[in-house]
């Protein structure tokens, strides 16, 4: 039995008024989130043997409850306990009722809501958070799987006890990656009678993803179904989903950038010879900034803008909201030659090159499956009125020589050139990283002290429960702290 501990120190997430004491969380062993507690508030840690009685686990749970001046108090109870109060107070989800609405108006059996955005990005702008809405858990990565009769999240080992408490009572969490848990490719597989209908968007699956589905469900006839005129979740979010963000491109600097758009564009034209391909579609937002050297606000903590892009071997274009081109971006960009077309406009402009007998180069891992279906649906309306000629193997390939036999449109299907070039720093890159890295490295140190000071108490009061553990947690603790040395100044040389 843990004895009762009248002092514990935590660490700092966010300031809390003494009055406030409802709103502090805290916790000892297994959870990633550690708060300071204000001036006034008093936390104490006591045996939770109350909640343990229907529980197996081989390790005592902490019931923590926090006091103020005020009187006020509360207790963090395990997460077994909330789990039982969410069913006693089980509510029916209106967001769910209203998406198996869509779903039966739809003709398909379950739906699949992943975190993604059309550029497969893990972080997003608010509008396209369609996961985060309809299921409530937050965090940046997850898939949601809504049935008739039954709602599923899939999220990693970062984010249990967050989804355990953002996850209303119709939710089921998924633990991915545990032992015993299946993918939701899997769950669906198993869970639906044979031949069920599953509908996803096909702007937010990547062409791999979408076939490695595909092949898991093929097992029990089940039909993946693209639906690519409306998004369900948008359609149940109605008038208070968020607008695209509109925020005005900036040019990056060349003394930051290193290298100009004319020698990037020049580079990966090159690229492009080499493989056999005629163009490349660009879909990753920090792809595209990079190679046009462009910077935006569209996602928090990211300086990316929502735009695509499609370089040519004499022509490149971006695509993206025509009102975020300033004077100073349109000036840049017509240095570099590059036209500016509107961001919705990259089917329509991939259906003509594919008429004009483009061999277009893919990345499977970044492209949305839209995107190829659209490319490959102009691919096969060419060879139909091209009387005699037959595109080979579906007018795709993988190496340039197969390429090279092909007359007419096809993909190359091939990681993305630029993600090497991306990689390879440049010097002006390199010292940009050096000089953020010391802005920052006092501050690091010392958040990372605060770290150190507050786990070493912790575990000193916990250590005679879990010996195993804090001697080699403790160990690399240890091992961090007489590692990490706070970078004394440079000195810059007067020249």
């Amino acid at each position: 039995m843990m004895h009762r501990l009248e002092r514990t120190i935590v660490h700092a997430r966010c300031a809390m008024a003494a009055s406030q004491a409802s709103s502090i969380l805290t916790w000892v062993r297994g959870s990633r989130r550690l708060y300071w507690p204000a001036a006034g508030i008093h936390v104490k840690a006591t045996p939770a043997s109350q909640f343990n009685q229907n529980r197996k686990c081989r390790c005592p749970c902490i019931a923590l409850s926090a006091t103020s001046s005020s009187s006020s108090s509360f207790l963090a109870e395990p997460s077994s306990s909330r789990r039982l109060s969410k069913q006693a107070s089980r509510v029916p989800d209106e967001k769910l009722v209203k998406l198996r609405e869509r779903l039966e108006a739809e003709g398909i059996d379950a739906y699949i809501i992943p975190s993604e955005d059309p550029h497969q990005s893990e972080y997003s702008a608010d509008c396209f958070m369609r996961r985060a809405y309809i299921s409530g858990f937050t965090g940046s990565a997850g898939t949601a799987v809504v049935t008739k009769d039954s709602a599923a999240l899939w999220t990693d080992g970062r984010y249990f006890l967050q989804a355990e408490s953002q996850l209303g009572p119709d939710w089921q969490l998924m633990r991915a990656g545990t032992p015993g848990v299946p993918s939701y490719g899997e769950w669906l597989r198993d869970q639906l009678k044979p031949a069920s209908v599953i509908g996803i968007d096909p702007f937010l699956f990547s062409m791999e993803a979408a076939r490695e589905l595909e092949h898991c469900l093929s097992s029990k006839n089940h039909k993946l179904s693209l639906l690519q005129g409306a998004n369900l979740v948008d359609d149940v979010w109605g008038n208070d989903r968020p607008k695209l963000p509109t925020s005005q491109l900036r040019v990056h600097d060349l003394r930051f950038a290193g290298v100009d758009v004319s020698t990037k564009l020049s580079d990966l034209r090159k690229a492009l010879t080499a493989a056999g391909a005629t163009a490349i579609a660009v879909t990753m937002l920090d792809e595209v900034a990079w190679l046009f050297n462009l910077r935006g606000h569209d996602v928090p903590h990211n300086p990316v803008a929502y735009a695509y892009a499609v370089v040519e071997l004499e022509t490149a274009t971006l695509f993206t909201d025509l009102s975020k081109i300033t004077d100073e971006v349109s000036l840049h960009l017509k240095e570099a030659q590059v036209s500016v077309k509107p961001y919705t406009s990259i089917l329509a402009f991939l259906e003509r090159l594919a008429s004009n007998g483009c061999k277009l180069w893919l990345d499977p891992s970044r492209v949305s499956v839209a995107m190829l279906n659209t490319f490959d649906a102009a691919c096969k309306t060419y060879y139909k009125n091209q009387k005699g000629k037959k595109p080979v193997n579906s007018g795709r390939s993988s190496g340039s020589k197969f390429v090279d036999e092909i007359q007419g449109p096809c993909t190359l299907e091939r990681t993305s050139p630029i993600l090497l070039a991306k990689a390879k720093k440049n010097a002006s890159e390199l010292h940009g990283m050096r000089e953020a890295h010391l802005r920052y490295t006092s501050l690091d140190f010392l958040n990372m002290e605060m770290f150190i000071f507050s786990t070493q108490l912790v575990f000193h009061h916990t250590k005679s429960y879990y010996d195993s553990d804090t001697d080699c947690i403790m160990s690399s603790v240890n091992y961090l702290k007489d590692s990490l040395k706070p970078c004394s100044p440079i000195k810059k040389k007067v020249i």
